[in-house]
């Protein structure tokens, strides 16, 4: 998530320098660390909310 939010200008990638991003992935190891699994991977929850509109005929 984090080398994705890197390339990307309308996020992080647009405000964070190279040693923000840095400190960031530091800090990420650390935070994230209880959610390693043993092959290495992380697994969490991450519920997400879907919207579905359309738009009604007058």
């Amino acid at each position: 998530m984090i080398a994705t939010e890197r390339a990307c200008i309308f996020t992080l990638g647009g405000i964070l320098d190279d040693a923000q991003f840095e400190r960031l992935a530091s800090e990420a190891d650390v935070a994230f660390r209880d959610f390693v699994t043993e092959s290495g991977m992380i697994e969490f929850s991450m519920p997400a909310l879907t919207i579905q509109a359309q738009k009604s005929a007058r």
